[in-house]
């Protein structure tokens, strides 16, 4: 009895060797992938998730197909990988929002951003820009100000809803200028930009992949750009801190990242093909060419960095007093 019970652990214990008895994630993957946006389609996070997707499902042999689910300032798509199986086939293009602001701004984001994920690897960060209405009646960040003051809430300012980055940095801003705007959020980029070039509202902190073509084109005017110096494509227009309103910049990042419990063998596969897909030239100038800029990193790296980035939006949301609804 006992030698059957031996014989029984010996097969047990080889038959991961053995060709047909090979374990799940060996042959990985199997079947297409689902890479989960949590906000709408259209905007620079939905573009990033477009371009990596058709890189990744040459590399991995599947289709990885995009799913928008926004909402919350991206806590519903983020939640909905949290609860998804962790077997690499459902994965989250986080952002600052998801894996910085967030869990800061609401009292329930439905996950928690380190226990609930697997850091797979960072793909890429884009530098903000102030734009203003076309027929604002200013053209800088101290005419701005100026009119901020004398006008009380006069001023009105786009973001992507309470608690994101361009709320943030919006109180920032009044409070290192001692003035008051009143706060307009929106649900997405477009309808945001769209009531901007109409002049429904006078300014909004954007990222320059969605504010470029609507500069080029005339349509806003650029204030200031964040970042510690001048933009190669908007070399004329001043840094903030120029402008005299350093420590205001928020860096918008975007990373991949797969449920908790998702297998190392998995997870490392998706990095390495994450990491080759970041070094392809036609990639490279597809992100360049909208303004992004290409920030690989390890599991080990990205972990860090996002624990980093919870730490001081902790400290800048204090700051600045936003809430989320």
């Amino acid at each position: 009895m006992v030698s059957i019970v031996r014989a029984g652990c010996f097969l047990l214990a080889t038959a991961g060797m053995l060709p047909g008895w090979a374990p799940a994630q060996a042959s990985y993957p199997a079947r297409p992938l689902t890479l989960v946006v949590p906000f709408p389609a259209g905007g620079p996070t939905d573009l990033i998730a477009r371009v990596l997707s058709t890189k990744l499902s040459e590399s991995l042999g599947q289709p990885v197909a995009v799913e928008n689910r926004p909402g919350a300032t991206g806590n519903i798509g983020a939640a909905h990988v949290a609860r998804a199986r962790p077997d690499g086939y459902t994965l989250l293009l986080g952002t600052n929002n998801t894996h910085g602001g967030n869990p800061a701004l609401y009292k329930s984001t439905g996950y928690d951003a380190i226990k609930d994920f697997r850091p797979i690897g960072q793909i890429a960060y884009q530098r903000n820009s102030l734009v203003a209405s076309p027929d604002a009646p200013f053209a800088t960040v101290a005419q701005l100000v100026e009119r901020a003051r004398t006008r009380p809430e006069a001023i009105r300012f786009a973001s992507l809803g309470n608690g994101s980055g361009a709320h943030v940095a919006g109180e920032l801003l009044q409070l290192a200028s001692h003035t008051r705007m009143t706060h307009v959020p929106y649900k997405g980029v477009a309808p945001a930009l769209l009531d901007l070039m109409r002049g429904e509202v006078d300014i909004m902190y954007v990222g320059l992949p969605s504010s470029l073509p609507l500069l080029r084109a005339g349509k806003l005017k650029a204030l200031a750009v964040d970042g510690g110096q001048r933009s190669e494509d908007l070399p004329d227009v001043p840094t903030l801190a120029e402008s005299g309103f350093p420590g205001i910049e928020i860096e918008p990042w975007y990373g991949l990242l797969a449920p908790a419990g998702t297998p190392d063998a998995v997870v490392r596969r998706l990095s390495r093909e994450t990491l080759k897909a970041l070094d392809d030239p036609a990639l490279r100038k597809q992100f360049l060419d909208a303004g992004f800029h290409i920030r690989g990193s390890t599991p080990e790296e990205f972990e860090r960095f996002i624990r980093g980035e919870l730490a001081q939006w902790a400290q800048r949301i204090r700051l600045s007093g936003a809430r989320a609804d």
